[in-house]
């Protein structure tokens, strides 16, 4: 007899699909990562460029921005229309030994973003991050940015235009990728307005191959703004791809072809940022075809940040985690009254069932920026789900509740992570409400790869083993404890969960934990 799939109960991602948001989605942890870059909470990924000329790990004559968006452009290089394949799918991981993407700055790239790879953020959209902070950082538009790309595993084909090649080579090129003359011309000018030619990776065009030197786009390269254009109509350029050898002129041909028609259209401030945020937006987008990306992401209103239960031996469970509300357009976005309606593990909801938040910290974005809420409560009979209601408004998330299952839960304090030798060791209880359940750590392992600086996220599993040791005896829960150890000392991700036989089994489960929560923590268990 065949078996049914298993129900799933967790805080594992809602959305089959991309529609109407409703936490946990898919879009969740790229949203924090484009939006939430400083302060409490922050991603991080954008603080490697606090200035548009900074040069980051590539040092002198390098720029982080440009990197970035050279890298993201590089990537979509190998789509291929007619077969509906290539794109931004991070396949330029297994191409950097090509000459078409000679330069340290891809593999910087690769190491700046490496911290927002994750099982549910793929390099790939880490890509359309870089993108989107290139532009912001240096003063340019924001790209509409969606969720969902795939990582390819293993190199596209060739299909970056070269310097030397012939104008006709590379519309051949970029028509290979979907693009048109007029097309061609834009994005091009767009990833020029910041950076510039590296004397070391291409001296014939700089005449210069000390590796700090690098001549420059145009005159405003730390800034992301018309010049590229604006001093190329103006007979006034230091494009070297535009005034340098003549070989090399790639870009005085393409700016020229159809009589400085499409860059005279851009030389206006306005005209090139409105220009520029559509292709560039156009380009991130450019995926495979059996890949769904997601509506573009905006600022969630209002969501669960991390979330965390605990239970106790007495049954009860301690809730702590923070609600994140986006304030940018409130006056007094710290000074609000948030309150959490929940009802418990049994179902039930009644006017005592009320969480007071207290007001924690406030993290910024480059446009945007969000206050945090504290939730700390012991909940004698545990939760299932809950609301959250800010002065007179109540959020139910899409009329479904915040789901917080208390089923199977991850033991935080009693658990812990030992980077000397990469192990994990983890303690979960189990509802005695699960008959005989099949409880596992279910992890993903970053794995070394050939061809490439980023390692592979590959799952894995090991099975849990319950305690019967009376004296640490839970009321109501089994106690679970097993190890992993990973591949290298920086760990990875992990999920506690628990799945019931029979003809229709399911599975809850504590999911999307990091090891990282454990950092400058001696790993010491509570437990034997």
């Amino acid at each position: 007899m065949k078996q049914g799939r298993a129900l799933l109960f967790s805080l594992g991602l809602a959305q089959a699909s991309f529609g109407q948001y409703v936490w946990p989605a898919r879009i969740d942890d790229l949203e924090e990562i484009i939006f939430n870059d400083s302060g409490f909470g922050e991603a991080g990924i954008g603080n490697h460029i606090q200035q548009c000329g900074d040069e980051g790990r590539g040092g002198p004559g390098a720029q982080v921005a440009a990197a970035w968006l050279r890298t993201t452009y590089h990537d979509m290089a190998t789509y291929r229309v007619a077969e509906g394949a290539g794109g931004v799918d991070a396949s330029i991981l297994f191409e950097t030994d090509r000459m078409e993407n000679i330069g340290i700055g891809f593999n910087n790239t690769f190491l700046d973003l490496e911290p927002g790879y994750s099982s549910r953020v793929s390099m790939a959209d880490m890509l359309s991050a870089a993108a989107y902070f290139a532009l912001r950082k240096c003063g340019g538009p924001a790209l509409r940015v969606r969720a969902g790309r795939h990582d390819a595993t293993e190199a596209g084909p060739f299909g970056v235009p070269d310097p030397t090649e012939t104008f006709n080579v590379h519309m051949h090129k970029f028509a290979r990728a979907g693009r048109n003359q007029t097309q061609m011309i834009m994005m091009i000018t767009c990833g020029h307005s910041i950076g510039g030619v590296h004397g070391n990776d291409f001296p014939t065009i700089t005449g210069n191959s000390d590796p700090a030197f690098t001549s420059h786009f145009d005159s405003t390269f730390t800034m992301y703004d018309n010049h590229i254009s604006l001093d190329f109509i103006s007979s006034n350029t230091s494009n070297p791809l535009a005034s340098g050898p003549l070989m090399s002129r790639s870009d005085f041909r393409i700016f020229s072809s159809d009589m400085n028609a499409t860059i005279t259209r851009m030389s206006t401030p306005q005209g090139f940022r409105d220009i520029c945020q559509d292709t560039l937006s156009k380009m991130i987008d450019t995926v495979p075809s059996n890949v769904q990306l997601s509506p573009v992401i905006e600022p969630i209103p209002l969501k669960p940040f991390y979330p965390q239960l605990t239970v106790h031996k007495d049954g009860s469970v301690d809730f702590n985690g923070q609600i994140r509300i986006h304030t940018t357009d409130m006056a007094d976005g710290d000074k609000l009254d948030v309150k959490l309606l929940y009802t418990d593990r049994n179902g039930r909801h009644s006017s005592a069932n009320v969480i007071q938040t207290k007001y924690l910290d406030r993290g910024f974005g480059l446009d945007f920026h969000f206050d945090y809420y504290d939730i700390k409560a012991n909940l004698p009979n545990g939760i299932s789900k809950f609301n959250v209601q800010v002065g007179d408004q109540v959020y139910d998330n899409g009329g479904n509740g915040f789901f917080m299952q208390d089923k199977v839960v991850f033991q935080r304090a009693d658990s812990c992570f030992d980077k000397t030798t990469k192990t994990l060791t983890v303690y979960g209880v189990v509802s005695t409400d699960l008959k005989n359940p099949d409880v596992v750590l279910e992890v993903f392992d970053k794995r070394p790869r050939i061809g490439s600086i980023i390692p592979a996220l590959v799952r894995d599993s090991v099975k849990l083993q319950k305690i019967n040791d009376p004296s640490l005896k839970i009321k109501g829960y089994s106690l679970y404890k097993g190890t992993y150890k990973y591949t290298t000392e920086d760990g990875g991700e992990f999920t506690v969960s628990a799945t019931t036989k029979g003809r229709r089994p399911q599975r809850f489960a504590d999911e999307y934990k990091k090891t990282t929560i454990y950092d400058g923590v001696t790993c010491v268990s509570k437990q034997n």
